[in-house]
């Protein structure tokens, strides 16, 4: 198997490498005690799988510009500890050295059939946080988990993982399926300023609607879905009776987006314009 100081050693010795990709968790968790760094100034992207101690005790070592495009770890056989230990101290410094001070940032989550985790961190993008444009967000990083280990599931390393941004900073995220309970998220996000779901049911989102602290502090919700509400299937009760609960706290939503496939009475839709700032409706709906 190559070693940590034969990675080292030919990264070395082409400086003027401009995309990496070391796949295949083909980095060694071992350290052998090479401690020299390599300066990669004209690198753009950089792709690096493995376990969380190989990768980032390799990263650690590389001399990458600090508006280097994309960077991307795909980690295996991640434990709880490697969390506190390992990923979130270097994705907080790594994040640090990339964002400007005066934009915010981004998170997305997306949690696939198979299991596998992937956490995007950036800013929120200059496509306005669009989730139907893949500009969403000005991704600096982008974290997939493989395996999770014996005991850690997705929604917990998650929040470690948040535990080590600036939460005051986190003002947009996007999330694919059911992953994170709105209601938990907003409680340890009070600065957010758009939410995005994806293929996420209404009545999941919204059951938890008439606790006090749920989503009092959004100025902006954005929902994507792929939902497919037909004749006798399509309940809009729980999102209009969350609406009603955030105009009763004084909380009006400025702008709602819902993009999708979706029925929905004339009656209703005319129920929510009137409760929202702005309210935008795209893609196709379907026949009852």
């Amino acid at each position: 198997m190559i070693t940590l100081h034969q990675i080292l050693s030919m990264l070395r010795s082409n400086p003027s490498l401009q995309e990496v990709t070391l796949a295949g968790n083909s980095i060694p968790d071992d350290d052998d005690g090479s401690s020299f760094r390599v300066p990669l100034a004209h690198l753009r992207k950089l792709d690096l799988a493995g376990r969380p101690q190989g990768v980032f005790t390799l990263l650690h070592q590389l001399d990458c510009p600090r508006n280097m495009d994309d960077l991307t770890v795909r980690l295996s056989d991640v434990t709880a500890g490697d969390v506190p230990e390992i990923i979130g101290p270097n994705v907080r410094d790594y994040v640090q050295r990339r964002r400007s001070l005066e934009s915010g940032l981004g998170l997305g989550f997306s949690l696939s059939f198979y299991g596998t985790l992937i956490v995007f961190v950036g800013g929120p993008g200059r496509a306005g946080f669009s989730p139907s444009a893949p500009e969403w967000m000005d991704t600096y990083v982008t974290i997939t988990v493989v395996r999770l280990g014996r005991g850690l599931l997705a929604r917990g390393f998650v929040f470690d993982l948040i535990a080590y941004l600036p939460r005051e900073d986190i003002t947009h995220v996007r999330i694919h399926k059911e992953l994170i309970l709105a209601a938990d998220l907003s409680a340890k996000l009070p600065y957010l300023r758009a939410i995005h779901f994806k293929n996420t049911r209404s009545d999941f989102i919204f059951r938890d609607f008439d606790r006090d602290e749920m989503f009092l502090h959004l100025q902006h919700l954005r929902i994507t879905s792929g939902w497919q509400f037909k004749t006798g299937g399509s309940d809009w009760g729980p999102f209009t009776t969350f609406l009603d609960h955030l105009m009763s706290s004084g909380h009006r939503l400025d702008k709602l987006e819902l993009d999708g496939s979706y029925h929905i009475d004339p009656s209703v839709e005319e129920k929510i314009r009137g409760m929202v700032g702005e309210l935008t409706m795209t893609m196709t709906p379907v026949d009852g």
